[in-house]
């Protein structure tokens, strides 16, 4: 479960996460690091150690935005590679199937293939008395994109930045993975692009 940190209230968040979560369930919770997100995303898996067998899970989640950092991190400088972008995308998605049953689905998101360049105000520090501001810009035909959020006019906020991953490059990866894709309309999201994703039989 990724971008709880997101929330108005993470600790509620976390509780009805909880209120769910199948007697003696497991929940596997990232949020934010010093480490860039390809360590964040290979690093799953640890699933395989920590549960030593597959196929336990028939749903996963990965929202926010979040599978785009398997090929980048939070770095300021950033050399694209889509070689190495499509390497990596296919071993996070191969940690992930590892887990899942046969037949269970993977819901991922990512950001639209038209999406334009945009800032905006997501908060306000009452310590410096100034906007938190989040910007999103994607580089389609430098190879990137990259996103950052940090205190207005703030030149040492971390930069994140990833390899540019359209639709057809996802769709590949996770076939090549041994997934079935299906894009999905959901009514509220407007932002992102969603991916249901199936586990074929193995």
């Amino acid at each position: 479960m990724g971008v709880l940190h997101h929330l108005s209230d993470p600790t509620k968040g976390l509780e009805n996460i909880l209120s769910v979560l199948e007697k003696n369930g497991i929940l596997f919770l990232y949020l934010y690091g010093k480490l860039g997100g390809h360590e964040r995303m290979i690093k799953k898996q640890i699933v395989k150690t920590l549960l030593n067998n597959k196929n336990n899970y028939d749903f996963v989640i990965c929202r926010g935005n979040s599978f785009i950092y398997a090929s980048g991190g939070i770095n300021t400088e950033f050399t694209p590679n889509q070689e190495n972008a499509e390497r990596r995308y296919i071993e996070a998605l191969q940690g992930i199937n590892y887990v899942m049953k046969p037949g269970a689905f993977l819901y991922l998101d990512k950001y639209k293939d038209a999406e334009k360049p945009f800032k905006c105000s997501v908060g306000f520090d009452t310590v410096s008395k100034k906007d938190i501001i989040w910007y999103c810009n994607r580089k389609a035909e430098a190879g990137f994109r990259e996103a950052s959020i940090g205190l207005e006019d703030d030149k040492n906020a971390y930069v994140h930045r990833c390899d540019d991953l359209d639709n057809q490059l996802l769709v590949q990866s996770a076939v090549t993975v041994g997934f079935k894709v299906k894009e999905i309309d959901l009514v509220y999201e407007k932002n992102f692009s969603v991916f249901l994703l199936e586990k074929l039989d193995n």
